[in-house]
């Protein structure tokens, strides 16, 4: 079956022993990784019911385990691919802060094209309550730009949806004069988050693209990555699909093999060793440490306790006798 192949061809990765000599790549493992995904794609099983909205195709993913998490980057670094994921094509929105009417008068003005639809951070606080129209809306168009005085309120208004698509908004800056080549740079590239884990995945394709669009995407996306963090900390290197399991297409060993000594140091017992030594031999006598205990004082009828402490009592006046 397509699955046992795929396990078989994960067990065939790659191996480097000296990522430090040089990035290598071996591209018929990548070849053959992506063929394997392309199969699994199309022999999936496949609803014969209608559904409103057709499914989009899946997402191949690059994965790269890294040995140390590195320093956080404030913003994302943007990956430039040879074969673009969006095209002029696509379907772009806009989230703004301010209202539709004054955006597009923006727009206008500083000549932007490619912007399918402006939604204001009013309307989309009224229209996009439910969980359906969220779900709708993730699904609706290609990619979604936000300006970045609101981006920090989306997470709370879009919902988890975008986030399961890989969908979540761009931040821009629409003050900027180029804002054509802006909103142009954030549709094609890819966006790689560093700094935020151990690992770090982006896209870098669908299983419509051809096997050789695929091939030289993954290999330029690993490239670039490469130049911005160690080749040393790169520990694995794995391709998937949106729902299959990743195949390894390059892993990090060490150069050599290593002898871990298991005898306890010299001068130094073992914790089992103390137990058993516990348990069978006779154990020492332990002369316990007595402390000197403190004396209270006696409470008589002329003094009494406040708060803990001791406060002599003042004698009784004496009373005057009458003459």
């Amino acid at each position: 079956t397509i699955l046992t192949r795929v396990i078989q061809l994960g067990q065939e990765c790659f191996t480097y022993s000296n990522p430090s000599s040089g990035f290598t790549m071996n591209r018929e493992q990548v070849a053959r990784a992506v063929a394997a995904l392309q199969k699994y794609d199309a022999q999936k099983p496949r609803g014969t019911e209608a559904k409103l909205f057709e499914d989009e195709p899946s997402t191949v993913l690059l994965q790269l385990a890294l040995k140390l998490i590195p320093p956080a980057r404030r913003n994302a670094a943007k990956i430039s691919l040879p074969h673009l994921l969006h095209t002029s094509e696509s379907t772009v929105c806009l989230f703004t802060k301010v209202d539709k009417k004054e955006a597009l008068k923006l727009l206008e003005a500083k000549g932007v094209k490619g912007i399918t639809k402006v939604i204001s951070i009013s309307k989309l606080r009224k229209k996009y309550k439910s969980f359906e129209a969220k779900r709708q809306l993730a699904s609706m168009f290609d990619v979604y730009l936000t300006d970045v005085r609101i981006y920090h309120l989306l997470p709370g208004l879009l919902g988890k949806k975008f986030y399961d698509r890989k969908k979540f908004p761009i931040a821009i800056h629409l003050n900027k004069d180029d804002l054509q080549s802006e909103i142009q740079a954030s549709v094609t590239a890819v966006r790689a988050y560093i700094g935020r884990g151990s690992c770090i995945s982006l896209p870098v394709g669908r299983v419509t693209f051809t096997c050789n669009q695929l091939v030289e995407n993954i290999l330029s996306a690993t490239e670039q990555i490469s130049r911005k963090i160690s080749l040393d900390n790169i520990q694995s290197i794995h391709v998937k699909s949106s729902d299959s399991i990743a195949l390894p297409i390059l892993n990090s060993l060490p150069p050599g093999p290593t002898v871990i000594d298991a005898t306890p140091q010299s001068g130094k017992r073992s914790r089992l060793e103390d137990d058993s030594a516990t348990d069978d031999g006779p154990q020492d006598p332990v002369a316990k440490a007595t402390l000197p205990v403190k004396k209270r004082p006696k409470i008589t009828q002329s003094t009494k306790r406040v708060r803990g402490s001791v406060v002599a009592k003042k004698p009784p006046a004496r009373r005057r006798q009458k003459r």
